[in-house]
């Protein structure tokens, strides 16, 4: 699945690239957004296909509110990504929204 994900990128008209295994790509062929993940290197391992541009913005923010905290090791087995950011000190919530920053300014132009 990897090749034939890779040589679909080309016919997206709009992406973005959230980090380095989080991506989203319109298609106006389908007026559909996807959620493409990255496995290693640049091979896209598999898709999600999500309705709508508003179900595409708040699904990038979680992958990317999920990723930072399991960089940082914040995330608790036994609480939801939300329990865990309301929880966050104001110092370290300042930290996860400098990180969401430019992926909440690159999907505006869409919003």
């Amino acid at each position: 699945m990897t090749e034939s994900m890779n040589q679909l990128i080309p016919i997206f008209e709009d992406i973005i690239k959230a980090n380095n295994f989080i991506t989203f790509a319109y298609s106006s062929l389908d007026d559909r957004w996807f959620y493409l993940s990255m496995k290693a290197g640049d091979d896209y391992d598999s898709t999600k296909i999500l309705g709508n541009l508003n179900q595409a913005y708040a699904y990038m923010l979680e992958e990317c509110q999920y990723y930072w905290l399991k960089r940082n090791r914040l995330l608790q087995p036994d609480l939801t990504v939300d329990a865990i950011i309301a929880s966050l000190s104001p110092e370290i919530h300042g930290l996860l929204d400098a990180f969401l920053e430019p992926y909440v300014k690159a999907a505006e132009k869409f919003l």
